[in-house]
């Protein structure tokens, strides 16, 4: 089955590659994983999303680390 969009007269933008992604298992609780799974659907976005953002929130929030501490 082929998709064709018509109107679609815009500019192509290049996404990232898939070389700019890693993959990431995550292991939760039954209870949380059913509680994001419901905060996804009451927010109309992806699981993916919402932890997306949560990582990006903590990223922004953590303290700048010295780097000779590594």
């Amino acid at each position: 089955m082929s998709l064709h969009f018509q109107g679609a007269t815009g500019p192509v933008i290049p996404g990232p590659s898939m070389d700019d992604f890693v993959e990431i298992g995550l292991l939760l609780p039954k209870n949380r994983a059913t509680a994001l799974l419901e905060l996804a659907r009451d927010r109309h976005v992806t699981v993916g999303q919402i932890l997306r953002q949560i990582v990006d929130a903590a990223l922004v929030t953590s303290p700048a680390t010295d780097s000779s501490e590594k």
